[in-house]
């Protein structure tokens, strides 16, 4: 009897995890879609300038490498010492073509995507063992979260100079966590630990809120193997200094010297900006925790009940689990108050969001391991009370839920077009997406004269998800100056 019942759970399970792979995968369908009305903007022009020319030029593989590796050093000298970051920004896909710009989108949520569920099923089948509907259906439901709640879509998923700088890197860090874990558990061999120690390095040269956030893991994580004098201790140690030596790189850049004097007067002392940033991420948490991510956590509660019982695995003091997990989710707030005051543009909004729902989903599953080990019998009896509730109950009561649910979506229609599904299906009925297009096309044709001085019209109105060329009517303003520079003309100014 015990044998059916555990069967039908199953099979509960792994519907549950088909429909939030469905769901996902659908609402995935015209962000995109939409894509292919996207295109290089603003910074995108100035990194890409070298590899373009490059391109145009017939140089080669090698040609392009040493135009971004020139791109890196020079700006490593003059502008900022996120190196590796520099680097990527170099290879955006408009340097290669208009036409394969499209590919941002598609780089982004597919490496945020894949990163995700990487980290899920590592986790859960590492430390519990857990079926692959299990995995399958908490990385579903995150990833719809991670994209469609996104606070600013444009940063995140369609151009490429912001989204591969913060979001690629956060994907880069969860592939790393979930190469720690099977380096922990005594799985992986040479492969793992060489992609660690790239990774690990390639991070320390990235965005610095990321860069921090590794370097505290592996420190943390490096800390307790030493401890418990683990073999892998070694491994952890040598990721550790790279992360740290690449981010002393970076630091210590003669560009980040410039970039300080500019910010001296937004800047906060590191002490200051460490105890804000406590306060700006409880803030953070508390506005961007509302009926969309409660649901999720909803959802995630039954399966990480299960998914924890009976694994004979310790949580203790889950107090002070959240308490380190909240404290490592405002790390990732201090480097932007410590330099400019403020926790940043939409491009740190993006990932400070994706933080905050493993930051979640981290607290729920630690606190349903821990009542599985500390109220074992008391968790069982709520479980068995749950399974013999009448089926027809379970039914009416669900669907009760389903109708509050959606009577709360009908009645706060704004939240639901802010999902980036809905915003781009909506601009993809309307069209608005597509005169975007049409007004970046009509600026390639005037590119395109043989005029040397133009004047361009700014894309506006546009999506929420698309951006503009902050052209002004000086033509020594920086927008200006990139987009001349990449068309070769002398100058352009804005176009009333």
């Amino acid at each position: 009897m015990e044998t059916k019942k555990t069967e039908k759970r199953g099979d509960g399970l792994k519907t549950a995890a088909w429909i939030a792979a469905a769901v996902f995968l659908l609402s995935l369908i015209p962000v995109l879609y939409v894509s292919r009305y996207a295109h290089p903007l603003t910074d995108d022009y100035n990194f890409g300038f070298a590899v373009h020319r490059a391109v145009e030029n017939g140089e080669g593989l090698l040609g392009v490498l040493r135009a971004a590796w020139a791109t890196a050093l020079d700006n490593y000298r003059n502008w900022q010492g996120t190196f590796a970051a520099l680097f990527v920004f170099a290879l955006q896909p408009g340097a290669f073509g208009d036409g394969w710009y499209f590919l941002t989108t598609f780089l982004m949520t597919g490496a945020l995507t894949a990163s995700v569920f990487t980290l899920f099923r590592t986790v859960l089948k590492t430390a519990h063992g857990c079926r692959r509907a299990a995995w399958i259906a908490l990385a579903s439901a995150a990833c719809f979260l991670m994209v469609q709640r996104a606070p600013d879509k444009h940063q995140a998923f369609y151009w490429f100079n912001g989204s591969s700088y913060y979001t690629l890197f956060f994907a880069l860090m969860l592939l790393l966590v979930a190469a720690l874990v099977r380096i922990a558990a005594g799985k992986g061999g040479a492969a793992l630990t060489v992609f660690s120690v790239l990774a690990a390095f390639l991070l320390g040269g990235g965005n610095y809120s990321t860069g921090l956030l590794t370097l505290e893991l592996l420190v943390l994580l490096t800390a307790a193997l030493f401890f418990a004098k683990h073999p892998a201790k070694v491994k952890t140690l040598v990721a550790a200094c790279a992360c740290a030596g690449a981010f002393l790189i970076s630091t210590l850049c003669p560009g980040n010297a410039a970039r300080t004097l500019e910010n001296a007067a937004n800047s906060l002392p590191p002490v200051t900006a460490v105890l804000r940033s406590f306060a700006e991420g409880a803030r953070f948490v508390w506005t961007h925790t509302g009926f969309w991510e409660v649901l999720y956590l909803m959802f995630l509660f039954p399966v990480l009940l299960g998914v924890t019982r009976g694994t004979g695995r310790r949580f203790p003091l889950p107090a002070g689990a959240a308490a380190l997990g909240f404290c490592l989710f405002c790390s990732l707030l201090t480097p932007p108050l410590y330099a400019m005051g403020y926790i940043g543009e939409g491009r740190q909004l993006d990932i400070y969001y994706d933080a905050l729902i493993l930051l979640w989903s981290f607290v729920l599953w630690y606190v349903c391991g821990w009542l599985n080990t500390r109220h074992a019998a008391r968790t069982e009896a709520l479980c068995a009370r749950v399974r013999a509730f009448p089926k027809t109950k379970l039914v009416c009561a669900g669907a009760v839920f389903t109708l509050l649910c959606a009577g709360h979506i009908a009645a706060n229609t704004a939240e639901l077009g802010r999902l980036t599904g809905v915003n781009t299906a909506v601009s993809l009925v309307r069209g608005t997406a597509a005169d975007y297009d049409r007004r970046y096309r009509e600026m390639l044709e005037t590119m395109a004269s043989e005029e040397t001085d133009v004047a361009v019209a700014e894309l506006e109105p546009h999506p929420v998800f698309f951006g503009k060329l902050y052209l002004t009517d000086d033509p020594r303003e920086w927008a200006n100056e990139q987009l001349a520079a990449w068309f070769g003309k002398n100058s352009v100014v804005l176009k009333h």
